[in-house]
């Protein structure tokens, strides 16, 4: 193989410059390896969690997949127990393009009301697990909903979005077991604060 340095054609130069380029660039798009076990948001978790709101669905970018995935649970952990009668969803979404700085319509891909008892601590997923080929170049989200009767449960949280949309919001959403889509919005953030966004919803394979 030539070597760069061994080059004397400028043409030639050039166009092995141009293709080192062409290398970097794609390295450096967010994409997704499928092959761990878990699929998690490249936002930081500093140890805070978040009181969920009644309602409100949570939306977290898993990143762009490179190869088919089937995900088989969303899990989360909860800091501080709920209280009353449960209800809630989780479930995987697809957009359209990547987190921009803007609100997305999210299309779901599985959902499912089957929940662990968000009653008690710990960590939580969907109690069966989901059969879904996702395939590749899909934009994938994780979402959980919550509607307790008496209090909400604390989740562990994901920070420091700075409005950048890998997190969207639902308020006031219908069941995520419905046929959408749902319309996610950002969520804007100004000075910089180690506070809680949205709860750290990961996917996991098994």
């Amino acid at each position: 193989m030539t070597h760069l340095l061994s080059l004397t054609n400028a043409a030639d130069k050039a166009a092995v410059m141009e293709l080192n380029l062409e290398r970097i660039d794609k390295a450096m798009v967010f994409s997704v390896d499928t092959s761990p076990r878990i699929l998690s948001s490249r936002l930081p978790n500093m140890g805070t969690s978040l009181t969920t709101v009644s309602g409100t669905a949570y939306f977290v970018y898993l990143g762009l997949l490179t190869a088919l995935a089937q995900p088989k649970f969303v899990e989360f952990f909860v800091t501080a127990q709920g209280l009353g009668g449960q209800t809630a969803e989780v479930g995987f979404f697809s957009s359209l393009a990547a987190p921009n700085k803007t609100n997305q319509s999210l299309t779901k891909l599985v959902s499912t009301g089957g929940v662990d008892a968000l009653t008690a601590t710990g960590v939580k997923r969907n109690t069966s697990a989901f059969a879904i080929d996702i395939p590749a170049g899909t934009h994938l989200w994780a979402g959980l909903r919550i509607a307790m009767a008496t209090s909400q449960p604390t989740i562990s949280a994901l920070t420091a979005d700075f409005s950048q949309g890998r997190i969207l919001l639902t308020g006031g959403a219908g069941v995520l077991t419905g046929a959408g889509p749902f319309a996610g919005t950002i969520i804007a953030q100004g000075a910089y604060v180690n506070s809680a966004l949205a709860p750290d919803l990961r996917a996991t394979l098994d």
